[in-house]
């Protein structure tokens, strides 16, 4: 098991000081609250808790291709939703018990 000490670090609780991480197979398994540093290593400066990376490309693999067009040509004209069936499948669908937004 790794330790790490913080001077400081945010936990559920809030902010709390002298605080010993603990991490065995890439996993948090404890932060312990006002503790001496044994043999942890320390941090330089506050340990914040890391983002979750929630984004999402979908919307793009559903409109792939879509926009692509010959000159002279309206195929896959974004203006023109009705030449492109596949937008039309991509559309939430609204059913008459859902309130408009």
């Amino acid at each position: 098991m790794k330790s790490y000490f913080a001077e400081q670090a945010l936990l559920p609780a809030g902010w709390a000081g002298s605080v010993r991480i603990s991490i065995e197979d890439g996993s948090f398994v404890e932060a312990l609250p006002d503790v001496s540093p044994g043999g942890a290593e320390r941090l330089a400066g506050p340990a914040l808790p890391g983002m979750a990376n929630l984004h999402s490309h979908a919307f793009q693999r559903a409109m792939a291709g879509l926009a692509e067009t010959r000159p002279g040509s309206t195929a896959g004209d974004l203006r023109r939703p009705s030449s492109l069936p596949g937008l039309q499948q991509a559309r939430p669908r609204r059913f008459p018990q859902q309130p408009f937004a």
